[in-house]
């Protein structure tokens, strides 16, 4: 579940589900195993209101499917291809607020992604730069 970037509250629930089941299967002398175990049964069997702030704390919600505000992954760490961290969200940021805008299940394309960073960010965003927060996006 970790490696996900993008999924709806039903699938958390469903991942944390799968986690506890298992992470059951181990030995339980690990207090940590047992502490995750723990975790993702209270997180499972939460509301959907207090699941729901908890995950806001890390993703966002965008027309029903939470992204993630950030990878945590230095295998694709957006600092790769761009200049610095705080231009890749923005570029980022872009897109989300592109789905925002739009109803639920809408698609965006590559022309209106590059009209809206020119717009907002003053700047041309490069083929590389769109690819890396689009495959972080849509993962």
């Amino acid at each position: 579940m970790a490696d996900l970037c993008s999924c709806s509250l039903n699938s958390v629930v469903h991942g944390l589900r799968e986690l506890a089941i298992s992470k059951s299967f181990r030995p339980r002398d690990d207090s940590k195993i047992k502490a995750l175990i723990s975790a993702a049964k209270s997180g499972a069997s939460a509301p959907a209101s207090e699941l729901q702030s908890i995950v806001s704390q890390i993703a966002m919600n965008v027309h029903g499917v939470y992204v993630l505000k950030s990878t945590g992954n230095p295998a694709i760490d957006p600092l790769r291809l761009f200049e610095d961290l705080d231009t890749f969200f923005k570029c980022r940021n872009v897109v989300i607020d592109l789905f925002r805008g739009k109803e639920p299940n809408a698609k965006i394309n590559k022309q209106e992604i590059r009209i809206a960073a020119q717009t907002r960010l003053k700047k041309d965003i490069s083929d590389s730069e769109y690819n890396q927060v689009g495959k972080i996006i849509y993962y």
